[in-house]
């Protein structure tokens, strides 16, 4: 049996917090579970929609491309992420999300073919790249790494990838003048010199999508 207070105890998000004798609710943590209304003795809760961001799309050359802008301070992506895999089309798509194991990545993961991991070789992205793997491998779904901004053949990274088993599918090398030209709003695939190691992972990746 509930008590009066218990929609603010059975949140999972603390979206709703007890202060004495008032229910205190913090909108932008709410996931819309509905656990709330269920509970509530009084029917005191109702739900209205809240813009959380935009979505925008646009087009270059035969590639459609559609992103979720959120707006400022939002803490949720997950809905909006949601809403952009709803039309996504028939054919090869590229969802590209943020780093790490939060919720994002866990609604993107559930409707891959397979998971490309982008990293670097630090101690930092190694302990990353350790969650990102263990996270990938729950969903049982085929992956292999990208390294950003290499320094040398071999690393902390090249090293794991052969430890654990996984597909090395190219690299990106850590030059100033790569820097130098993205910073500018220039697309490094536009520059030749660039271009192949965006060729090399490319092909990488399309032998990858044969695995099972």
């Amino acid at each position: 049996m509930y008590s009066l207070w218990d929609c603010a105890g059975v949140c999972q998000f603390n979206a709703l917090a007890r202060v004495k004798e008032c229910i205190i609710l913090f909108e932008k943590l709410c996931h819309s579970c509905g656990l709330c209304k269920i509970v509530c003795k009084h029917e005191a809760i109702e739900y209205e929609k809240r813009a959380i961001g935009v979505i925008e799309e646009g087009n270059k050359d035969d590639v459609q491309c559609r992103r979720g802008v959120l707006n400022i301070g939002e803490p949720m992506a997950v809905p909006i992420i949601k809403e952009l895999l709803k039309d996504m089309n028939s054919g090869t798509n590229i969802l590209d999300c943020s780093p790490g194991t939060s919720c994002n990545v866990v609604n993107t993961l559930q409707n891959v073919d397979l998971a490309i991991l982008v990293t670097e070789p630090s101690e930092f992205g190694l302990h990353d790249l350790k969650m990102a793997v263990e996270l990938v491998r729950k969903f049982n779904i085929p992956m292999g790494i990208v390294i950003n901004k290499n320094t040398s053949d071999e690393n902390i990274i090249t090293k794991y990838c052969r430890e654990e088993n996984i597909p090395l599918l190219g690299y990106l090398p850590y030059r100033r003048d790569i820097a130098k030209q993205y910073s500018t709003g220039e697309m490094l695939i536009e520059n030749k010199e660039y271009r192949s190691f965006f060729e090399n992972i490319a092909k990488s990746v399309k032998e990858a999508s044969l695995w099972n």
